[in-house]
């Protein structure tokens, strides 16, 4: 069977009349009129973002394919086709009209009112519901428009993607047109009021059913394309055949995609079947219920919680590094970032002039008023600079009071910033052991780069690149509450140590040779302990981004279980960046790469749902298309800021087997799927700011990573 065909004969409605009660009350001609004309107004809207889908999967389908002049041509007739289908539902009275005619007496005004209102108009022109929705966009269409628009601006999703996404439309007004069409002689037909009936013609009629036809061919090849994608960059123990590979991708994001945007097809036709049982019993208040979302109801829809973040650090003058890099990863991933200013610089791209430590009881005002501010908004916290120990302490203090006061752990990614570049110590012994005694072990994630590693373990680095393995089970022994900890791989240059890491990671011609120099590995090792417990490890196969300026180079991720250590280890293999210019502005890369693992843990953890209501289970991570005046909204009391961001890579994971009570993953299966894609996506990030960045000059010295500047790295290598 097809795999389109499979999507959806287990996640669709292949007999759509007795399961959907509105295509039964509109063949019927008990669908109220007004609660259609509703219907229509809000479906134009959606017809609008539905055109824009088609341009946005012109715009990502790969013109290298071997199929692209035939995609591009359905995407072409598609797009024609819903314009025309858009017009003939802007071409339909509208409700504002039909009330001021109906509400006329005498045959010349019945003679006003288009034929299709008669004999059922003068219940919706009384309707105090219609007027009160006069205007109103439903939640379930909002729902369904906000996340069309993240997928299409999503700078990763792919053509497939998308391509899912718009299917089970295409594919139920099919099924339901045609049923309908079917089911009506046509006397009956003509009997409707012309608007159902035009409704009913256009989605049974036969450049529609192919088009349905057309899109689901579309959507098997673009699949066939990623089986063969993904066996080409697999890296994993045992290679799977192209129909295991091609059910697994099927049955993971792209089943998710595919049941989510069917869900919410069918939350609309319910939507609009009970506002006509409201409207025909002269209802005054109208409440609904979604069948599949308890909470998500009414016709109001509430500011979304939008993702947030506190990074507590250093400030850079010169905009590089600390608190300014912090905010602008952050923002980056479309996660909201509050601050806590442990000192000021005085810096630049040269060096630094001048430190000022901030008061440890001013540092304390900072962390607590954004906390009673934002509460349970906040769960992830970044630390960078933390220049002594009265600082650390408090510090600590905030967050256990804060994880108290909330009933939620808090995130806390720990940047052990104590080494400068040149070597020297920027941190003092007693702040060194606070550092060890208080928040190492509260962390979910320390990302020490080779120096740090070493002086947090007192080894020499030698050691520490050379055994990686052991020093990472060092950590997890002197502190066995730490989650995870991620060592940094690019001061590590020694080609037999280069060579050991990338051992396994590619075959033949294709592995780069360790003394060239031009990978990079870092190394992610996850506490299964700290976890709670020791789920069955997912499957990953094969991750592939390319660069930006026309390298062939990619990333590589392998996951490894260390036998009897309840470790599991991610290994990600990325280029060495090594511009013609000599340039390398990688200044606050480290800070950069911890705030886009924070922001990476806020954005998965945020409801995706309106405030107050139950978040759908939308497979998008990063499913917010905001744009730059988006505002916190109901995450905070005063008046919030805005926000810019990107959306990077997703991973395809294999369900694991073992599963809770109710069907779901363990949590700690998501604990580690969470943490694995955030770091990946932050190695990602700050990988493509660096290579970007050296085309710039900013400063004579070491210049900055410029974040926004990924942004198009990342976009061209898609």
């Amino acid at each position: 069977m097809a795999a389109a065909q499979l999507l959806w004969k287990e996640q669709g409605t292949p007999d759509p009349l007795p399961a959907i009660e509105f295509a039964r009350l509109m063949a019927s001609g008990e669908l109220s009129v007004g609660a259609f004309l509703h219907y229509e107004s809000q479906d134009s809207e959606y017809l609008r973002n539905y055109i824009g889908c088609w341009g946005c999967m012109l715009i990502k389908l790969d013109p290298t394919s071997e199929h692209f002049t035939q995609s591009a041509q359905l995407l072409f007739d598609l797009q024609r086709f819903t314009i025309g289908e858009r017009k003939v539902v802007d071409d339909q009275p509208t409700l504002e009209a039909t009330s001021k005619a109906l509400s006329q007496d005498g045959k010349s005004a019945a003679e006003e009112v288009p034929k299709h209102q008669k004999g059922d108009g003068d219940d919706d022109a009384e309707s105090p519901l219609l007027k009160a929705l006069e205007g109103v966009q439903p939640s379930c269409f909002y729902e369904y428009i906000q996340y069309l628009q993240g997928m299409s601006l999503c700078r990763t999703s792919n053509c497939l993607e998308l391509c899912v996404a718009v299917l089970p439309c295409l594919r139920l007004y099919a099924e339901v047109g045609l049923a309908l069409k079917k089911s009506l002689t046509q006397e009956q037909l003509d009997s409707l009021p012309a608007s159902f009936k035009t409704w009913i013609c256009t989605y049974a009629c036969p450049e529609f059913q192919l088009n349905a036809d057309r899109t689901e061919a579309m959507m098997d090849r673009l699949l066939d394309e990623r089986v063969k994608s993904s066996k080409n960059v697999a890296i994993t123990s045992t290679q799977p055949d192209d129909s295991a590979l091609r059910l697994q991708i099927l049955r993971g994001e792209l089943s998710r995609i595919y049941a989510y945007t069917m869900q919410l097809e069918l939350e609309i036709f319910d939507y609009y079947t009970e506002l006509s049982k409201a409207i025909k019993k002269k209802a005054t208040t109208f409440q609904w219920q979604s069948p599949f979302r308890p909470g998500a109801n009414t016709a109001t829809v509430e500011p979304r919680m939008y993702p947030q973040a506190l990074t507590i650090a250093g400030s850079d003058s010169g905009g590089g590094a600390g608190i300014p890099a912090d905010m602008k990863a952050m923002e980056f991933f479309r996660v909201f970032s509050s601050v806590a200013i442990t000192a000021t610089t005085a810096q630049n791209t040269v060096g630094v002039q001048d430190v000022h430590l901030l008061p440890e009881n001013h540092l304390k005002d900072q962390i607590l008023s954004n906390f009673d501010d934002f509460e349970g908004s906040l769960q992830v916290v970044k630390t960078g600079m933390l220049p002594n120990r009265a600082q650390i302490e408090i510090i600590a203090d905030c967050l256990s009071s804060h994880a108290k006061k909330i009933g939620k752990e808090v995130s806390l990614i720990l940047d052990p910033v104590m080494i400068a570049s040149t070597g020297s110590r920027l941190v003092d012994d007693a702040a060194v052991e606070a550092l060890k005694s208080k928040l190492i072990p509260m962390a979910t994630l320390l990302t020490p780069n080779l120096p740090e590693a070493a002086f947090l373990l007192g080894k020499k680095e030698s050691e520490v690149e050379s055994s990686l393995d052991e020093s990472a089970k060092q950590f997890f022994t002197d502190y066995p509450t730490l989650k995870a900890v991620l060592l940094k791989g690019g001061h590590i240059e020694n080609e037999t140590a280069l060579a050991q890491l990338l051992e396994g990671f590619y075959a033949g011609s294709s592995a780069p040779t360790a003394s060239a120099g031009k990978s990079v590995v870092d190394t992610l090792f996850i506490n299964l302990s700290a976890l709670g417990s020791a789920p069955d490890l997912p499957q990953l196969c094969g991750v592939h981004m390319g660069w930006a300026s026309g390298q062939s180079a990619d990333m590589r991720v392998r996951m490894q279980h260390l036998a009897g250590d309840h470790l599991v280890k991610v290994s990600i293999v990325h280029p060495r960046i090594q511009l013609a210019n000599g340039r390398l502005n990688d200044h606050g890369s480290g800070c950069s790469l911890a705030s886009a693992v924070a922001a990476g843990l806020a954005a998965r953890m945020a409801p995706k749902g309106p405030a107050g209501s139950t978040p759908p289970s939308g497979p998008m991570e990063y499913g917010y298309a905001c744009g730059a005046a988006a505002a916190p909204g109901a995450t905070r009391k005063g008046y919030g800021g805005c926000n810019y961001g990107g959306e990077l890579s997703r991973f395809l994971w294999a369900e694991p087997e073992k599963k809770d009570e109710a069907g779901a993953p363990a949590p700690a299966w998501e604990s580690l799927k969470m943490l694995t894609e955030a770091v990946f996506d932050a190695v990602h990030f700050v990988s493509s700011a660096m290579e970007a960045s050296g085309h710039f000059h900013i400063g004579d010295g070491h210049g900055p990573l410029l974040h926004r500047a990924a942004e198009k790295s990342i976009v061209d290598a898609q």
